[in-house]
């Protein structure tokens, strides 16, 4: 045998062995446990140490992480938070709180609940870890005597259910009194009211025999309070007084951590994973995500086409959201369906916008193309009435030159556009028109102004648009052009504050109902 025949043999074997060796022991990493943060901490200090404020070599404190649960009887297959002590908390015994998370909502709240049984997950290493349930060992050394504390949830809502609050606002805990499970439950709640635009300033606690503002003080055993750093509010400090039968009356405090807009959210940071969003400071929004339960999301990828549109801007958007470059991916997507839309791009027609529905665990892929503008058309926008046109009305193609009302424009580029109307002092502005201009076409659109107040359309404010408010405020049906016209006070809604303030222009008290 040839030598390098002999050394190709060898450098075979070797190879050989090394897949049957070393390959067995490669293992592939996979994260299954995912630390929670709350207010972008993951500890959540406890005050041991007597010294006032957060001390993190020296005080005790708490740790959760979201894990899937392998072997938890009707629970097994579900997902749950572990919460274990740290530094002088641990629990004698060994004994750790289980907290299941409830998906299943479909009203806007969220829950959980604690576990009754021990429960095993698998760890990052894909180990099989025990937890032992403190419930599931009654009367064991460490373990409770009896079911008294036993969560049965805690369920978080909104409070205040007419604004769109970017957050829940309310706490709801239902909890074991009697010495079996289902004995005796009680319920209290924390509820934080937004009294302003500013941080919360009344959290109220309510168990039934003991309710109060717990920012001040409620019979000496709970208080709450803001702690600052540097002016800025940067948690929240609850302290709670004990009394016990053989250790007498304790007393200790937890901080939670707020985030700089004055969050509190919890979350393991994943994006299909769990997100709870609290807020100290309210933030009217549209469509607020206030939770996301672990693996209960899809995701969406789309991708346009040809490179020249992608290169001179093309992008998309999912429900009105922020514009998104070709390729990228949109994570923790509620299954369901969503709309998909395109930026306008001069010089190309853009794709229509499409429906699509969202699968849970699943991507969700959507590919369009943009179409290379050519040919011209023509285009006018009629306004009326005259009156607003003496007033200065006048319409424009996205902020090139304003045009007089029946102006012509000729020879303009196939593509799609968006019409803006001037806004006159005291009238009603009609919406944007966004359209597409084909070749060949002649677009002339009519747009009516309407004059705040005037909600019989008379061209003037007189005593029978306040009686038409007033039905409007009692509840009776009325027909308009458009609900805004009566709302003067531009809050989205029309109550006695519009109708105060057209009687106040009748009278003479104020000479405009311009918003």
């Amino acid at each position: 045998m040839k030598k390098d025949q002999r050394i190709q043999r060898i450098m075979c074997f070797v190879l050989l062995f090394t897949l049957i060796i070393i390959k067995p022991l490669t293992t592939v990493f996979a994260q299954n446990v995912f630390p929670i943060s709350l207010g972008g901490q993951d500890k959540f200090y406890v005050d041991t140490d007597g010294n006032d404020g957060v001390q993190t070599d020296s005080d005790s404190y708490m740790t959760l992480d979201r894990v899937k649960l392998e072997n938890a009887g009707d629970d097994s297959g579900k997902y749950a938070l572990i919460l274990k002590g740290h530094n002088g908390l641990e629990r004698e015994g060994g004994y750790q709180q289980i907290f299941i998370i409830d998906d299943e909502s479909d009203d806007g709240t969220f829950r959980i609940y604690e576990s009754s049984e021990d429960v095993t997950y698998l760890d990052d290493d894909n180990n099989e870890v025990t937890v032992k349930s403190k419930w599931a060992h009654i009367g064991e050394n460490g373990a409770p005597e009896n079911h008294r504390g036993f969560v049965h949830s805690i369920e978080f809502s909104t409070s205040d259910g007419e604004n769109s609050l970017n957050g829940y606002n309310k706490i709801t805990f239902k909890t074991e009194k009697g010495t079996n499970r289902g004995d005796n439950i009680s319920e209290a709640s924390v509820t934080m009211e937004y009294n302003n635009d500013d941080y919360v300033n009344t959290i109220g606690f309510d168990n039934g025999s003991m309710a109060g503002n717990v920012l001040t003080n409620i019979g000496q055993n709970f208080h709450t309070e803001y702690v600052e750093k540097d002016g800025k509010k940067t948690s929240i400090s609850h302290e709670i007084r004990t009394t016990h039968s053989t250790k007498g009356t304790q007393s200790f405090k937890y901080h939670i951590p707020l985030d700089k807009d004055g969050t509190f959210n919890v979350t393991d940071g994943q994006d299909d994973g769990l997100f709870v969003n609290m807020g100290m400071k309210p933030k009217r929004v549209d469509n607020p995500s206030r939770y996301r339960a672990p693996g209960t999301t899809g995701s969406l990828q789309v991708t346009i086409s040809p490179l020249n549109a992608v290169n001179s801007g093309a992008k998309w958007r999912i429900d009105d959201g922020t514009w998104l470059e070709s390729g990228h991916i949109v994570k923790g997507l509620k299954p369901g369906p969503h709309t998909v839309s395109f930026i306008r791009l001069r010089g190309w027609r853009k794709p229509n916008d499409k429906s699509i529905t969202v699968i849970k665990q699943e991507k969700t892929t959507l590919s369009e193309t943009y179409r290379v503008a050519q040919g011209t058309g023509t285009l006018s926008v009629e306004i009326k009435p005259s009156s607003v046109i003496d007033a200065g009305a006048q319409w424009r193609v996205e902020n090139e030159v304003w045009k007089n009302s029946g102006e012509m424009m000729f020879n303009i580029s196939e593509g799609d556009y968006l019409i803006q109307l001037k806004d006159i002092p005291g009238w009603l502005t009609p919406e944007r028109v966004e359209f597409g201009l084909d070749t060949g076409n002649v677009k002339i659109f009519k747009k009516t102004y309407y004059l705040y107040g005037d909600a019989d359309g008379n061209g003037k404010i007189n005593i029978s648009d306040l009686y038409i408010a007033q039905k409007i405020i009692v509840g009776l049906e009325v027909e308009l052009p458009s609900m805004s016209i009566l709302d003067v006070v531009k809050d989205g809604k029309i109550d006695i504050k519009d109708s105060l303030k057209i009687f106040q222009y009748l009278i003479g008290l104020t000479s405009s109902l311009d918003p």
